[in-house]
């Protein structure tokens, strides 16, 4: 019985002993909340769509030495992610592949499906084998997988397609003279696959660049043109291979605010209303005002600037720290600007972009719209240099960083200007 009662007893403890700590805490306080509703996610699409509904472009059959066909189709980018897109092919039958041979040319204007009305190469001759042909070879040699697929072509870059981009192809087929094809048969499937890529050079050099200076170098005098023949000089001794804030881009330039720049030669003018377009990523250090690029001088006596130039205003003016991109017609009128809203800040990446279609010139700054202007100036056809940079006084210089500059013989439109955006952003 004594046992039994300490037993009794120690339970009792634990009991007790449970209770207390099971007995909540109370307090009293004054709170407050706040909440963000409505977050959603949603991922983009890479896909693409062509004019075949469902039907075979080339069929032959009873074919001997030196028979052919040709047929068209276009293909469409409808995603809504810029793209790598290769082409390859699946192959059967019992061997004609290696008797035929298959030309294939990229361009645009095909005026349906198997119909190459119309149909006009590109007009660069990308692989040596004539205007827009990007495979010239066997149908068994053609490829067949993605890693090995025939890819759009750049002079540097593979292409990327960015939304509702659209290319017509051009199949030639030839049966070659060899008495080994007779009986024979083939099958062939071809296929364009789209992959999303965020390589913020594949995006801009798809869109065509006249000019592109990455400002990669780690060292050198020579600022490299990756799209055209025009590269430049690093004047005055501007800082090399510096951080850059565009995703995938290699290095930026620092510049000190004083003097330096990249000289350019005589071009660009884009003389009376001709359309055009600039982009470039800036990350300033000194305020405004200065001209980060340019393509002007100052004429002088009564007259005022000729030319283009993009800028950051005077930090003291109305427009401080803001940003304008502005054409001159050498007259005492001033300029026809659009100016951006964004105060721009020390220390911070801006993506910016500016266009002209012959009328209007509008200024993006991080992919959005900020400011509009009608434009009647006819630009002179001067001799002056570009420069990326400095204008032509020491006191319109730029300090802070510079990257991945881009000239544009045509004016951009918002969607390029916001996927080139997307792409760079980190």
């Amino acid at each position: 019985m004594r046992v039994s009662w300490r037993k009794l007893a120690a339970s009792g403890l634990v009991c007790a002993l449970a209770t207390l700590v099971g007995v909540p805490a109370t307090f009293s306080a004054f709170s407050g909340t706040t909440a963000d509703p409505g977050n959603s996610f949603a991922a983009g699409t890479v896909t693409l769509a062509d004019n075949d509904s469902g039907s075979a472009m080339l069929a032959m059959a009873g074919m001997q030495p030196g028979s052919s066909d040709t047929s068209c189709v276009t293909v469409t980018s409808t995603g809504t992610l810029p793209s790598l897109v290769r082409l390859y092919g699946t192959t059967g039958g019992t061997g004609l592949d290696a008797f035929l041979n298959v030309v294939v040319t990229r361009g645009t204007g095909a005026a349906g499906f198997d119909d190459c009305t119309g149909f006009t190469p590109d007009a660069t001759d990308w692989i040596g084998s004539g205007a827009g042909v990007v495979y010239a070879g066997t149908l068994a040699a053609f490829p067949d997988a993605w890693a090995a697929g025939v890819q759009d072509p750049r002079p540097s870059v593979p292409e990327a397609w960015t939304t509702g981009e659209s290319h017509s192809y051009r199949f030639a087929v030839t049966l070659a003279d060899d008495n080994g094809a007779q009986t024979l048969t083939a099958t062939q499937a071809f296929t364009w696959e789209a992959r999303n890529t965020t390589l913020y050079s594949q995006v801009v050099m798809s869109d065509n660049p006249a000019s592109y200076w990455k400002l990669d170098e780690a060292a050198g005098t020579t600022a490299a043109d990756s799209a055209g023949p025009n590269p430049g000089t690093y004047t005055n001794s501007p800082v090399l291979n510096q951080s850059s804030g565009v995703k995938d881009a290699a290095t930026a330039v620092a510049f000190d605010g004083v003097n330096d720049r990249v000289q350019l030669g005589d071009i660009y003018d884009f003389a009376g209303r001709t359309p055009f377009s600039f982009e470039l990523w800036l990350n300033r250090s000194a305020p405004g005002p200065s001209d980060p690029l340019s393509k002007g001088y100052w004429t002088g006596g009564a007259g005022g600037y000729d030319g283009w130039t993009f800028r950051i205003y005077d930090a003291g003016g109305a427009y401080a720290n803001r940003l304008g991109f502005e054409r001159y017609d050498g007259s005492s009128a001033g300029a026809e600007g659009a100016i951006g809203t964004t105060v721009t800040q020390a220390g911070v990446w801006y993506h910016v972009a500016g266009t002209y279609d012959g009328t209007t010139t509008r200024l993006y700054v991080n992919g959005v719209l900020e400011g509009t202007v009608a434009t009647n100036y006819a630009i002179a056809d001067h001799a002056q240099p570009m420069r990326i940079g400095h204008y032509t006084h020491n006191w319109w210089a730029y300090g802070g960083l510079l990257d991945e500059v881009a000239i544009y013989a045509y004016p951009l439109t918002a969607q390029q200007v916001t996927q080139h955006y997307q792409a760079g952003r980190r």
